[in-house]
């Protein structure tokens, strides 16, 4: 999944052709792995969201 630039905390150029885009979100995935590694896990580049309400309950769970 490919982040939104927004979601990222930086701004690709107002105006950026898709290459550009691309170039702008590769070079966020160069800065992570810059700054994890060395790591055994992958850098996330997003955060999980909230859990649902609607995800199922572990049987006896209330």
């Amino acid at each position: 999944m490919v982040p939104i630039p927004e979601e990222t905390g930086k701004k690709p150029i107002k105006g950026s052709t898709p290459e550009q885009t691309r170039k702008h979100l590769d070079d966020l995935l160069d800065e992570a792995l810059d700054e994890t590694f060395p790591a055994s896990d992958p850098p996330a580049m997003l955060e999980p969201g909230p859990e649902s309400s609607t995800d199922p309950k572990p049987d006896g769970a209330a």
